[in-house]
């Protein structure tokens, strides 16, 4: 009989046990559903994040040993951490000999990788230049694109530095690129 009641209160408790764990597990699911209802999946979030800047807009400037260079640029994003840009920077080329300063026009169209997250990025970017150099028709006349032969040239141009972007808002990039030397930029993710 002793055994009869030992096995009968074993019994009971693991009844007890399994009833205690399925009453958890019920309560568990009541709980997750009512939160994934109102909660947004991880997925969905990091989606959102890089939907909402698809566009960068930023000033540059930048020197090298015996030049300065400023101008703007565009970038749109077309797959998660990659951007096509467009460009346009005014050039000016200090001579040692005695020449005139040298002003180019510069036209970009390149790639930027981003390599990172949490809003800053290490930039790896490429893409080509084309160089217009200004020279005066005459004494008379402003400053035009001169005819390829004086001077035009396309370039690869090329850079890599560190990128603050938040998702909407603030830009900061700074590094070192051809044909940029040592920059500095400033704009806005939209």
């Amino acid at each position: 009989m002793a055994a009869n009641g030992i096995a009968q209160s074993d019994t009971t408790q693991t009844n007890l046990e399994k009833d205690s764990i399925r009453s958890y597990r019920i309560e568990y699911m009541k709980n997750y559903h009512k939160e994934s209802k109102t909660a947004t999946p991880y997925r969905k979030i990091r989606k959102q994040e890089h939907r909402q800047n698809n566009n960068v807009i930023h000033g540059v400037f930048g020197t090298a040993f015996y030049s300065v260079i400023g101008g703007a640029r565009y970038e749109r994003k077309v797959k998660d951490f990659f951007y096509v840009r467009v460009g346009y920077e005014r050039l000016y080329v200090a001579s040692f000999l005695g020449s005139p300063i040298r002003k180019y026009h510069i036209l970009n169209i390149g790639g930027s990788f981003l390599i990172g997250g949490n809003q800053k990025f290490l930039e790896l970017g490429f893409g080509t230049s084309t160089m217009f150099i200004d020279e005066p028709k005459d004494a008379n006349t402003q400053l035009l694109f001169s005819h390829p032969a004086y001077g035009n040239e396309i370039k690869i141009n090329y850079n890599i530095g560190y990128r603050f972007q938040e998702y909407q808002g603030f830009t900061f990039r700074v590094g070192i690129g051809r044909p940029e030397g040592l920059y500095i930029s400033l704009g806005r993710a939209f």
